[in-house]
């Protein structure tokens, strides 16, 4: 019998890639199931893309954000599997607020729990398909909300294959990120007005990091997102 796949969190960015991957992820769990996951079964891959929510919200309790996130790992802690695969947001690099610092507990609880060698954490940009941030208020046409910036995007639809290529070369920390974009850069291949402002898209990024999206690829994903 062939062992089971389980994602852990339905919310914007687990139900993309579920319904994306229907017959994929057997198992789906949520905060209303969490307590009832078969714990006999050994599971071939975990993917745990919770807890979901907004940073606002987040910050309104952050308490019972950090009480799910250890119901998360708990759980983990008592299952069987051969790989965990952690989709975590970039925000983990914003340790000072509730968001990214509870997030950064949840990598080292993961670190703390499941071998080396079966844990597989993706720190993932803005992804351009869920309804809040840059792409969807540009989608809405709130194009004032942001005057200048520069942002790193990334597809929720290349997520699942690049997770798996970075796993075929054993590479157990990646980034699913773009090469940084500014808000003009953005505005001008939308054929909108710009804004005027100081910031320059310059970056070092790690080159090691192997799923990575070039400039004109990211605005071209921007592009068809936003006007569709």
């Amino acid at each position: 019998m062939n062992e089971p796949n389980m994602i852990i969190g339905t919310g914007e960015i687990g139900s993309f890639l579920i319904n994306q991957h229907p017959t994929y992820f057997k198992h789906q769990v949520n905060s209303s199931n969490i307590n009832s996951v078969d714990k006999s079964i050994k599971y071939n891959e975990i993917w745990v893309v919770a807890p979901s929510g907004s940073k606002e919200v987040v910050a309104s309790n952050p308490k019972k954000d950090l009480f799910n996130i250890k119901a998360i790992a708990q759980l983990i802690h008592k299952l069987r599997y051969r790989k965990v695969i952690l989709i975590t947001p970039n925000d983990c690099y914003d340790a000072v607020k509730p968001y990214g610092r509870n997030r950064l507990y949840l990598e080292d609880l993961l670190v703390g729990y499941v071998n080396h060698y079966r844990l597989f954490i993706f720190r993932l940009a803005m992804p351009i398909e869920i309804k809040r941030g840059l792409p969807y208020d540009y989608q809405q046409q709130h194009f004032e909300k942001y005057t200048e910036g520069v942002f790193q995007f990334y597809s929720l639809g290349m997520v699942f294959t690049a997770v798996h290529r970075s796993i075929s070369h054993d590479i157990h920390f990646d980034y699913l990120s773009s090469e940084p974009v500014g808000v003009n850069e953005i505005l001008r291949m939308l054929h909108k007005p710009t804004f005027t402002s100081s910031v320059k898209t310059i970056y070092n990024f790690p080159k090691e990091f192997t799923e990575f999206i070039s400039k004109e690829e990211i605005l071209k994903l921007l592009q068809n997102y936003i006007e569709s």
